[in-house]
């Protein structure tokens, strides 16, 4: 008796664009662009926000932007500044689509442009400090993803809606709230996106990491980079000791979270950090727990 076969059907999937600062900026390049990975866009679409939110200062003025106009676009083509709603609200007019962003922690989905008309929609996926893309790929085949979608298609929404329910569980997501941060100019330790607005309005510090990332001992797993021997510095050794000069405090509070949080670094996934000595230093540690190192060993 011969048995039907079945079908292939196309899946939602999130495609993982790297943790560079510029990740909202490669993440909607690759949406409107129908599937175009391209991480050297993001000067580009920088120097396009800061073109129209320059051309328009009575739309964006200080109210909305939280800073003044000129300010703004001189803080937007900077490298290490993060993207969030403005940029994704204008980029949606600029490309006149859609851009649905589907929140792990919140299970919601924001659509900018939703009241516009667009004919066209992408979508996005958020976890509180890392933005996504959202495609659907036919399993095992070589077709190029979809990642533009007819604003109507509201199943493509239902399913992004599941990823991000799945992730949650998973508690795959940051809370911006709470979550720790390290000020990597000065190396000061701060809560939340709230304290890390205000460091930055008082220092002029805008290159921050999340401090959950920091694991100096390596009890999340092999992968840790070696570091520094000096007291408290987290520089990798990599590419020869860090400089003399370099004077962080002790790690005394790292070492005590590296040693009782096991459990918790088991549970994290892996990322990416830049960190900065005070000697200048600049190194790109690693941390990837043990237990995931047989199924991701890379982002």
């Amino acid at each position: 008796m011969s048995h039907p076969v079945r079908e292939a059907v196309p899946v939602l999937a999130r495609r993982v664009v790297p943790a560079d600062n510029s990740c909202l900026f490669t993440s909607v390049f690759y949406v409107v662009e129908g599937g175009v990975y391209d991480p050297g866009c993001a000067p580009e679409m920088r120097n396009l926000i800061a073109q129209i939110v320059a051309s328009d200062p009575e739309s964006y003025c200080e109210a909305v932007l939280g800073k003044s106009n000129r300010e703004y676009c001189d803080w937007i083509r900077r490298e290490e500044s993060w993207g969030g709603a403005i940029e994704v609200s204008i980029l949606s007019k600029f490309y006149q689509c859609e851009i649905c962003v589907v929140d792990t922690q919140t299970v919601r989905i924001d659509r900018f442009g939703e009241d516009a008309g667009y004919s066209r929609r992408v979508l996005l996926i958020y976890d509180g400090i890392h933005y996504d893309p959202l495609e659907r790929r036919l399993p095992g085949s070589e077709l190029p993803p979809q990642t533009i979608f007819p604003s109507s298609d509201d199943v493509v929404l239902a399913q992004a809606l599941e990823l991000a329910d799945e992730a949650r569980r998973k508690r795959q997501f940051t809370d911006v709230n709470r979550f720790a941060l390290r000020c990597m100019v000065c190396q000061k330790g701060l809560t939340g996106q709230l304290e890390a607005r205000e460091h930055a309005k008082e220092t002029g510090h805008t290159n921050f990491g999340e401090a959950a990332n920091f694991w100096p001992l390596g009890s999340c797993g092999e992968m840790r980079a070696p570091t520094c021997r000096r007291p408290g510095c987290f520089q990798s050794r990599a590419g020869g000791s860090c400089q003399p000069s370099c004077d962080i405090p002790a790690r005394s509070t790292w070492e005590r979270r590296a040693a009782e949080g096991d459990a918790a670094g088991r549970e994290r996934p892996a990322r990416d950090v830049i960190t900065v000595c005070r000697a200048g230093v600049r190194a790109q540690l690693r941390c990837q727990p043990a237990a995931m190192q047989q199924n991701r060993m890379s982002d």
